[in-house]
């Protein structure tokens, strides 16, 4: 319970104050019961509170936004500095960029797919690389890639505007057996066309297929 003390001091008897402008001198003095508070309860109300960490409210969401605020701009400032250099300046690589044609509406172009030209490319490439060459399991698979790849770049070279460029090559062992392939794909006679070749020796056999699809 608490305990209350007033005390009144009335004036001297030679004034002549009234008394009802008397000034009381209030003295209180409180004294309450003292909260023992446990050792895991003073824990518990020094961590933060979870729910604030989540929704971001409260002091500790702000505590925790702050530092993710710092954690993003550590990140920023690590991160290489980009310069945008001239379109006329000399770092720029024009080769590198892919560059999309704008429709012509042409139905046909204006320089056919030479077959002829195609088919010397993939003989003189397939005679002088499979002279003498030996048939080994390991490495043919990553051979006749390589050889695929040398044909369509040199067919490329030759220009042909707005054609697709497909090679198909086909390589393995030669043991005297037979062997048939086909290929099928819907395209326009008129425009479109293939061209071929097979070659092999007594250790190898490769034919290549080159189709040019006119893409308008």
């Amino acid at each position: 319970m608490s305990k209350y003390k007033r005390t009144m001091t009335a004036p001297s008897s030679g004034s002549c104050e009234h008394l009802d402008t008397l000034k009381p001198a209030v003295t209180v003095s409180i004294s309450e019961p003292m909260l023992k508070i446990s050792v895991q309860d003073r824990k518990k109300s020094m961590t933060p509170n979870l729910r604030s960490r989540g929704s971001g409210t409260g002091s500790g969401g702000s505590t925790f936004a702050a530092m993710g605020a710092r954690r993003m701009s550590r990140r920023l400032s690590t991160r290489p500095v980009i310069k945008r250099e001239d379109t006329q300046g000399s770092s720029l690589n024009l080769q590198s960029m892919h560059i999309r044609q704008e429709p012509t509406y042409k139905m046909e172009p204006d320089y056919r797919f030479s077959v002829k030209s195609v088919e010397d490319i993939i003989k003189e490439t397939l005679e002088r690389s499979l002279d003498n060459y030996t048939y080994d399991k390991r490495q043919t698979p990553t051979f006749g890639k390589i050889l695929s790849d040398d044909i369509k770049d040199r067919v490329k070279r030759l220009n042909f505007e707005r054609y697709k460029i497909v090679c198909m090559l086909v390589i393995g062992e030669n043991q005297g057996q037979g062997l048939q392939m086909s290929s099928r794909c819907q395209w326009l006679p008129k425009t479109d066309t293939f061209a071929s070749y097979t070659y092999k020796n007594t250790s190898v056999f490769c034919s290549c297929t080159v189709y040019g699809i006119y893409a308008e």
